[in-house]
């Protein structure tokens, strides 16, 4: 599914004495169901999210305005970022 990144966030810490560190890529998409464009999230494990950065020889910022096809596995975990166009916005 193709989405526009207009944010990147870090979350790191512990809950219930288990440690996490999860990227947040804030996404604007079209919805059917949704007049205009539908905003929403799409996370990422940190160490993930390097490796596509990585890959991409990219900076987090390098992402922001880019339009992304991300695929999901059954259980909504990504599979796979392709970088599209850069949208200009």
């Amino acid at each position: 599914m193709k989405y526009e990144i207009v944010g990147v966030q870090r979350k790191s810490g512990e809950y219930e004495g288990r440690p996490y560190d999860t990227t947040y890529l804030h996404v604007l998409n079209v919805n059917p169901n949704v007049t205009g464009r539908q905003a929403g999230t799409v996370k990422l494990k940190t160490p993930a999210f390097g490796n596509i950065l990585q890959e991409h020889g990219i900076s987090a910022n390098d992402l922001l305005g880019r339009t992304v096809n991300i695929s999901f596995d059954q259980y909504r975990n990504v599979e796979s970022v392709e970088l599209l166009e850069k949208s200009g916005k």
